[in-house]
């Protein structure tokens, strides 16, 4: 500490001055005793200054270890959020080259980190005929910082799978990084398929149906009838679309109908419900009905 190093300067240095000063009063006894104290401050000074740099190197060390212990706790928990991600993730560089990958990226694509780490990504998993849509992405990336959009991808063994790829710039890095997130979309693409396979089988079975099937809006228009209308109406059903089912009704019966259907839009059923109607020739036809309400997602 300071105190012990002026204390020690003393100790050394006072009993050499007195010696000379006791020696005799020539010019060299004067000049030594003038260089003792000079020399007693430039230590002085020295100390000062190696004490001082010796502090600021100490308060470095210390801001370092703090430095790269948060950095070490904050990789630990990025580590650990990448890991137990569900979904697909790619850490890339500012040239679109792999920093790492998530289990989730292994189990999706099939590549190991070391197959996948410091090659670029588009390389690896996007097909050849989409490799001028992967650059455009990138540079929209790049320019904005975020991209997202449904795109087929490659995994190892050649296999293409549909994939929401959403992609986002890292802030607060001294070098641009990015994280690109892969959204498995294969079980949402195969349910979709199945209600579609199912929608028309269901409609094909509802075409060939000799039962009368119609569907009207909420203006009571006609918006779907099947091939039974020919031989209930007399009319194809492409000339009944969008006209009122009401010009159907008989007109003794128009009044209940138009309750009875505004009562099945309003959330009532119909069993066994009876009427006339009117073919295109006048020909009154006898029928029964069951109805009821079917909902879009705006009600």
């Amino acid at each position: 500490d300071a105190v012990g190093f002026y204390v020690y300067v003393s100790i050394l240095l006072l009993p050499f001055w007195f010696g000379i000063g006791a020696s005799g009063s020539g010019q060299f006894q004067i000049i030594a005793l003038i260089l003792v104290p000079l020399f007693g401050a430039t230590m002085s000074v020295l100390y000062r200054r190696s004490h001082e740099a010796s502090r600021d190197y100490l308060r470095a060390v210390k801001r370092l270890e703090v430095s790269e212990g948060d950095a070490r706790r904050e990789r630990s928990f990025l580590d650990a959020l990448l890991g137990g991600a569900p979904i697909a993730i790619a850490a890339l560089d500012k040239d679109s080259k792999v920093l790492g990958v998530n289990g989730a990226f292994e189990q999706l694509f099939g590549y190991q980190p070391f197959e996948v780490v410091g090659k670029n990504l588009s390389d690896l998993i996007v097909p050849g005929q989409a490799l001028a849509e992967a650059r455009e992405l990138e540079t929209q990336l790049r320019l904005t910082g975020r991209a997202d959009t449904e795109v087929d991808r490659r995994t190892r063994d050649g296999r293409l799978i549909p994939v929401r790829m959403s992609a986002a710039a890292v802030a607060d890095v001294a070098e641009r990084a990015y994280f690109v997130l892969f959204d498995d979309l294969s079980a949402i693409r195969r349910a979709e398929r199945a209600l579609r396979e199912a929608e028309e089988q269901y409609r094909e079975l509802v075409e060939s149906a000799s039962d009368l099937v119609w569907q009207i809006d909420k203006n009571l228009r006609w918006t779907f009838l099947n091939a039974a209308c020919v031989g209930m109406y007399g009319a194809q059903p492409k000339d009944l679309l969008g006209r009122p089912f009401t010009e159907r009704v008989d007109p003794v019966y128009l009044e209940r109908d138009v309750k009875a259907f505004r009562g099945v839009l309003a959330g009532s059923e119909l069993t066994d419900y009876e009427t006339i109607h009117r073919a295109v020739d006048g020909h009154p036809k006898h029928l029964s009905f069951a109805a009821r309400a079917v909902r879009d997602a705006n009600g």
